[in-house]
């Protein structure tokens, strides 16, 4: 079984990967414009805030998807 491309880009942002936090970032940029409502500080925020939970969220091994002997999992 392989991962999805965001379940990859996920893991490498949480190793330490800026290209792969960006990459995230400009997948979310649209929703954060939404509700910065075009304030820049606003905007800011809220994209500090996508970076801490990347930091922040917990990464383990989903026994339906990966088998153990990979590895490999997230979720």
């Amino acid at each position: 079984n392989k991962m999805t491309e965001f379940e990859k880009i996920l893991i490498s942002a949480k190793e330490g990967s800026e290209s792969a936090k960006l990459h995230i970032l400009d997948m979310y940029k649209p929703l954060i414009l939404k509700y910065s409502m075009s304030d820049y500080d606003l905007f800011q925020i809220l994209a500090q805030k996508l970076m801490d939970c990347i930091n922040k969220f917990k990464v383990w091994f989903r026994k339906e998807k990966y088998s153990k002997a990979s590895g490999q999992g997230i979720f």
